[in-house]
């Protein structure tokens, strides 16, 4: 079976600033994949060069086994719903207008778009119709990924999903990718937020300055860690902890 996401010995520099190094991973399809790091570690890089928003420096990501340097890979990408950290929507179009555009470019119409139905969903249905310069960073968030949502992805690449929103929109990112390993879909996502690492993956991979320090189930990890009873946050500090060489 063909892997989701392949992260081939991926480097990335910024300068002479060294991102990510030789970054190699696997998501397999249907799984729950979480991407773990300290603050700066090259989680965001690393989703961003997924997603096309920066080059690698060297090495290769792969999409359903196609090349992010291959001109096919745009058909691929459409595949993916995906919630950046900081989402940049249009100020000026409505929450419905917006969440509507961007089904449109992911080739659903107004009538198979699920948009609408993941507004009202969360909370946003008395809103949808107000323009998004008016919304909180909450409500940004959540009309974000109502649009991520609405053309029905095979792949979900969520990046802080439950950052800045309130306990009501963090339930339901949970519920959401929940529903999505129910309906064979791949998720991979970053939290700072280890239980739910913790309760919703099937995977995790750790990263600290740049290079990956640790890969597996949460079973696997612990095995590694020389503790049955361990904690992700007790094997998150042992292997990218503060004074861990990476």
């Amino acid at each position: 079976m063909t892997a989701a996401l392949v992260y081939e010995s991926v480097t990335k520099y910024y300068d002479d600033k060294l991102a990510v190094d030789g970054l190699t991973l696997d998501v397999e399809p249907g799984n729950v994949f979480c991407f773990l790091g300290p603050n700066g570690a090259g989680k965001t890089t690393a989703i961003h060069m997924l997603m096309g928003l920066k080059h690698p420096s060297s090495g290769d990501i792969k999409i359903n086994g196609v090349s992010v340097a291959s001109r096919h890979i745009g058909a691929e990408r459409k595949r993916i719903g995906y919630l950046a950290e900081d989402p940049k929507l249009y100020d000026f179009l409505t929450g419905a207008e917006f969440v509507d555009l961007i089904a449109k470019l992911y080739g659903r119409d107004s009538r198979s778009s699920r948009g609408a139905e993941y507004l009202q969903r969360f909370g946003l249905g008395k809103d949808a119709d107000r323009v998004i310069r008016g919304y909180s960073l909450g409500m940004k968030k959540k009309t974000a990924l109502a649009a991520a949502l609405s053309f029905d992805p095979d792949i979900l690449v969520l990046d802080e999903p439950t950052g800045g929103l309130d306990v009501y929109g963090a339930r339901e990112v949970k519920a959401v990718i929940r529903e999505a390993v129910d309906a064979d879909k791949t998720v991979f996502f970053t939290t700072h937020i280890l239980e739910l690492a913790e309760r919703l993956a099937d995977r995790i991979a750790i990263i600290a300055e740049g290079r990956l320090v640790a890969s597996g189930s949460l079973e696997q990890l612990r095995e590694a860690h020389g503790s049955p009873d361990a904690t992700l946050e007790d094997i998150f500090v042992g292997v990218a902890g503060p004074g861990i060489e990476a």
